[in-house]
Order: C-alpha cells, then sequence, then structure tokens
C-alpha cells in the first residue's frame, strides 16, 4: 500500500515528495539531506522531527546522523551501505545500529531453508 505524501516548506512553498521514494536522510547541520531516485532535497527540520513522519517498517537508522529506506538500500558491508540513488557513495553504519539494520533486512544463506523439525527427522 502506498504511504500518504510528505510534504516539506521550501522559501514558503509546500513541495511533495512521496515516502516510497526516499531512500536515505541524511542530516547536514541544522538541515536533512532526503535521497529519492532522481533528486535530492534539503530541507530545514531535524532528523528526530522526520523520523516521527516516516513509517517504522520502511526505515531504520543506521548512523546517529543517517536513516535509510531498506527497499533501496542496494549492498551492505559491516561498516558501509550504499542506496540506489547514489551507487558511487557509501553510507557508515555505527555499530550501534548495525544489529537494528540486520533485524529490518531478510538474508537468504545456504541452509536457511531448514528448520529444527527438519534437521530432528535426519
Amino acid at each position: 500500500m502506498d504511504q500518504p505524501p510528505f510534504f516539506f516548506r521550501d522559501n514558503g512553498i509546500l513541495y511533495r515528495i512521496n515516502i516510497n521514494e526516499i531512500q536515505l536522510i541524511e542530516t547536514s547541520g541544522n538541515y536533512i539531506r532526503l535521497y529519492s531516485h532522481n533528486k535530492t532535497f534539503v530541507v530545514r527540520v531535524s532528523l528526530e522531527a522526520a523520523l516521527k513522519k516516516l513509517p517504522k517498517n520502511l526505515f531504520v537508522q543506521i548512523h546517529r546522523s543517517i536513516v535509510a529506506s531498506v527497499k533501496f538500500i542496494t549492498a551492505i558491508s559491516k561498516e558501509t551501505l550504499t542506496i540506489d540513488a547514489a551507487p558511487d557513495k557509501e553510507f557508515p553504519i555505527s555499530k550501534t545500529y548495525y544489529a537494528g539494520l540486520m533485524e529490518k533486512i531478510r538474508i537468504i544463506e545456504a541452509g536457511s531453508g531448514e528448520n529444527e523439525e527438519d534437521k530432528k527427522n535426519e
């Protein structure tokens, strides 16, 4: 289901961005930078205020100054991740938020299809 649009104010004008298009939010002083698939927006608001407006199931904090949409993460290492909108830029993942990131994503690994009952029956 599509989320309602997200509006931000710039020079007295309200602009719309669809929440489903936000790939990453990064703080920059008193501003946040919103990365979407084709544009980057700079908005004067705190990261905390922006987080309150975003669906918790789609976004995960990866650093004290960065929140990523799990839908647009293209690669994850122990210390960084990349997104569709900025494939050549690596965003840091702090140790504090790494476990929370791993809980939000689904990982397919060898042997992950077995359950405890299958193991007992062997």
